[in-house]
């Protein structure tokens, strides 16, 4: 029974987007111990936590009021509630992002009612941003999803944890953290996260964060079918012919009609050695950022109140 303070169960296509690849046998052995995961490994994990944050994505479209939730507004509602008032240019350091590269949020999450902004005192120049009403209604309902999703999503965190030989029982040791604390946490990590590889990907023509995650899916796996990868990703039929168009047309990927032994119509997908170049810079930034980005998500988090 759920409790009537606390927002309806998310639906259950979220799910989806945490169904990991298939996983073969040897993937397992003699991981623990052995030193610093293989490349593949890491392309697991990597593929892994990308199914995580497609969820986390459906979660905040459920919970946020507004509807069309990017991460970025994610962050901004994350960041003002824990520091408001507070001034944009506060806001964009905070989470790593130029200011500029708030302002579309900010419009939208005022429009919403969202957020409000006021003249800061005594210099009418400047202006601090709050939680308004409706913002606090909604950041309060994503909070307790949130608690909700860390819990449903434990096995595929253990997983990447076994993946590179990690200490999954550390994880119970560890004091439990407020929702707000854990979406704060996600949000900073992965703007940082975000920042670095968007970089690194940008010289190869990739700049829409479904793109990269089908070249690390691609790579993952060697070759896919659109099908999977539509399934892989969460994409609708045209969404993935959007994705490979333009993977094909930044030279990433090609099409193979001859590899699908036992559906004479079917098409597989594989990287160009571009493409493979493009992989390996993903691969390169999430092995950067792999400590931050495995502690973020190794958390307990506490529902709170009832």
């Amino acid at each position: 029974m759920i409790h009537p303070a606390r927002p309806p169960p998310i639906p259950v296509d979220y799910r989806r987007a945490l169904r990991p690849p298939e996983l073969g046998r040897t993937a397992y052995l003699g991981l623990m111990g052995n030193g610093s995961p293989s490349t593949s490994d890491l392309f697991h994990a990597l593929t892994l936590l990308q199914g995580y944050s497609l969820g986390l994505s459906g979660v905040a479209q459920t919970s946020l009021a507004h509807g069309g939730a990017s991460n970025v507004d994610i962050g901004l509602l994350t960041a003002v509630d824990a520091m408001g008032p507070v001034q944009p240019s506060v806001v964009a350091e905070s989470l790593g992002r130029p200011r500029s590269t708030l302002s579309r949020s900010i419009t939208r999450l005022l429009a919403a009612g969202m957020i409000e902004s006021r003249p800061v005192p005594g210099d009418r120049r400047r202006v601090n941003l709050t939680l308004g009403p409706e913002g606090r209604r909604s950041l309060a309902a994503f909070h307790a999803a949130l608690a909700d999703y860390f819990e449903d999503c434990a096995p595929i965190v253990k997983e990447v944890l076994l993946l590179l030989g990690r200490d999954t029982e550390a994880v119970l040791d560890k004091p439990a953290i407020e929702p707000s604390e854990a979406a704060r946490r996600l949000a900073t990590v992965g703007a940082t996260y975000v920042a670095a590889v968007e970089a690194a990907v940008a010289p190869y023509g990739i700049h829409a964060m479904v793109d990269r995650f089908a070249v690390a899916a691609i790579a993952h796996r060697g070759s896919i079918r659109p099908r999977q990868l539509a399934d892989e990703l969460w994409l609708t039929p045209a969404g993935t012919t959007g994705v490979l168009d333009r993977l094909e047309r930044a030279g990433l990927t090609r099409r193979d009609a001859t590899g699908v032994a036992d559906d004479a119509r079917g098409i597989l997908v594989l990287l160009t050695p571009r493409g493979e170049a493009a992989a390996a810079a993903i691969i390169a930034v999430f092995a950067q950022h792999l400590e931050a980005i495995l502690e973020v998500h190794s958390v307990r988090v506490s529902r709170g109140t009832p």
